[in-house]
């Protein structure tokens, strides 16, 4: 049965990233999985990055960090030869690797429940689903922090030196391996007395032995500052990307409904016999799910760390409850046949139900994208026009990615956060927010946009998408003193600033 959940999950959750990844070919649904291809098929040349003159007025042209370092690494030999093809393939062999290893963290602790809850992974959660189709670093993140667990409980110090300190390298979330270790010291220490400073003091350790040995080693400590201070806690007043929105109650439990039911009853039945079950491990897990519970409601990104570790705790608490449930309280909770099987219909059919919702959810929001191609027209007379360092003002940030993709010949003004600008040049992020919200009332005269492009940005181009800047395409078009059209498709332009 253990090998055949195991088996089950990895072929479920494998299939669901094959045909979702299939029925959105040629869509992007995130725009930064442009700038990972990007960077690891630099990376496939040999050449790791220092400098980042691309996003030429944010934070990046001075301080650059690949936050993804090792991410980059894993996708070299999948991008090399079939940037997008190999992505699917990649995605595919990520999501297995997932489930076995929350399939072994449960095996190797005995809990029967979550082995067998491995194989709904994928299915409790629409944006758990979404995450393993777009190619971004959480679910190694996640990956790390599973195993991060498997060595935390069994005290293997010099082992979590070594992860904590790799974990640094693969992606920024790394501080909440220290989080999830603190969680079970705080639960030895409410149950037990004991309180295991090595876990954390190793953690610590290895994280700066991390930072140190980062290929962006200074820059990456003034980026951690920014993206972790600045973003996450202290964000500035200004909009940021929807990852860091907030995630309201209605919203949450029809995208995480199998899980939420998961953890609700888990919680119940612990709360009911808290003597009887608890233990570090379960308290240990219900600290740190309650902290990424909390942490998805200011931040709806968190939710696919919780997934994983609210379905952990769930299987602890009910592998204790049904390893205690006898045949005769069975007997007595089911007192006659039919009410085992109603029971069991209705489980059925929620599973059935929640799941079909996750997979179309799922699905609605990769084809709610973009063409992988959409801005290779532009990219293509640029590249064949333009100068090389030739900088292009791009009129939403979350262009930058594609662009940067096809055509790297040119630099933009910013790219993959806005808030890498803001921290840049406050004065610079809102004079190009005055020129790219598409709001004419924010224009005296094509003069002054002009001299803000020209002067201010020393911009040689302007790009922007018809659909989302109507307003400042017919500007553009109507001044051609200061702005010549030179590129146009069906969804995107070039102007040349004069």
């Amino acid at each position: 049965m253990k090998y055949f959940s195991l088996a089950a999950g990895v072929i479920i959750t494998a299939t669901l990233v094959l045909l979702l990844s299939n029925k959105a070919m040629g869509l992007v649904s995130d725009p930064d999985i442009f700038y990972h291809l990007k960077l690891a098929q630099i990376l496939a040349h040999g050449t790791i990055l220092r400098e980042f003159p691309w996003n030429h007025y944010t934070i990046f042209t001075t301080n650059y960090m690949d936050h993804h370092f090792i991410f980059h690494l894993l996708l070299v030999p999948f991008v090399a030869v079939n940037a997008f093809k190999g992505l699917q393939l990649y995605l595919i062999v990520q999501a297995a690797a997932v489930v076995m290893m929350f399939w072994w963290v449960c095996h190797s602790n005995r809990v029967r429940t979550g082995v067998i809850l491995a194989s709904f992974l994928a299915l409790g959660s629409s944006q758990f689903l979404y995450e393993l189709n777009i190619g971004r670093a959480f679910i190694i993140s996640i990956i790390f922090l599973l195993a991060g667990w498997w060595l935390i409980k069994r005290r293997k110090v010099f082992l979590l030196f070594l992860l904590s300190s790799l974990y640094v390298l693969a992606y920024n979330a790394f501080f909440m391996l220290l989080i999830l270790a603190l969680s079970y010291c705080i639960a030895n220490y409410v149950l037990k007395k004991k309180f295991y400073f090595v876990l954390p003091l190793s953690i610590i350790t290895g994280t700066i032995v991390g930072m140190l040995l980062h290929p962006n080693f200074p820059n990456n400590l003034f980026f951690y500052w920014i993206h972790i201070v600045r973003i996450a806690l202290c964000p500035p007043p200004i909009p940021l990307g929807m990852g860091w929105n907030h995630y309201d109650l209605v919203g949450f439990l029809k995208d995480n409904t199998l899980i939420a039911i998961a953890f609700l009853s888990a919680s119940i039945i612990l709360i009911k016999n808290w003597k009887k079950y608890i233990s570090p491990e379960i308290l240990a897990l219900l600290i740190f799910s309650v902290l990424l519970l909390i942490a998805t409601f200011k931040s709806l990104l968190f939710v696919v760390y919780w997934v994983p570790f609210a379905l952990l705790f769930s299987a602890y608490v009910l592998d204790s409850y049904f390893y205690t449930m006898t045949l005769d309280k069975l007997k007595n909770s089911l007192k006659q046949f039919w009410q085992f099987r109603l029971t069991a219909l209705i489980i059925f059919a929620v599973i059935i139900g929640c799941s079909y919702y996750s997979i179309s959810t799922a699905l609605a929001y990769l084809r709610d994208a973009t063409p992988a191609n959409a801005f290779k027209g532009a990219t293509v007379w640029l590249i064949a026009n333009s100068q090389k360092g030739d900088i292009v003002f791009n009129t939403d940030w979350d262009q930058f990615p594609q662009l940067f993709y096809w055509n790297d010949k040119n630099y933009y003004i910013v790219g993959l956060d806005p808030t890498f600008m803001y921290e840049y040049d406050q004065n610079l992020y809102w004079k190009w927010r005055q020129v790219a919200d598409d709001n004419p009332e924010a224009w005296a005269s094509a003069g002054a946009v002009h001299n803000i492009i020209k002067n201010d940005f020393r911009s040689s181009y302007v790009f922007l998408e018809n659909k989302r800047n109507p307003e400042l395409k017919k500007f553009l078009e109507t001044s051609p003193q200061e702005f010549q059209s030179v590129y146009s498709d069906s969804v995107t332009s070039v102007y040349k600033v004069n």
